[in-house]
């Protein structure tokens, strides 16, 4: 084996390079759906201010949700207004408990 641990080896057999296996066992081609769609009224907690001026942001299974007049750390209800591939739009319905 090679230094950097892969490639042709002493008796000639190849090594195949780390991210190969990883490319082959995870479908990097599979799209994954969001979860979340357009009119959802959901239950979340903002966890970080996006702007100055009113978006929030949350996120629900790693999907990035951008939830308008959020305030960090606020459990609130928002009905989800737009969809993308990797974030959505949401705007906040009501308080279910205020921030600590």
């Amino acid at each position: 084996m090679n230094k950097k641990g892969r490639g042709p080896t002493r008796d000639g057999t190849r090594v195949p390079h780390p991210l190969l296996f990883f490319l082959l066992v995870t479908n990097v081609n599979e799209e994954k759906q969001p979860p979340v769609k357009e009119g959802d009224v959901i239950d979340v907690t903002p966890f970080k201010p996006a702007d100055k001026k009113e978006h929030a942001i949350a996120k629900i299974d790693g999907f990035v949700l951008f939830v308008k007049n959020g305030i960090p750390n606020e459990k609130c209800s928002c009905k989800v207004s737009e969809v993308k591939k990797t974030y959505a739009w949401a705007e906040r319905i009501e308080i279910k408990a205020p921030r600590q």
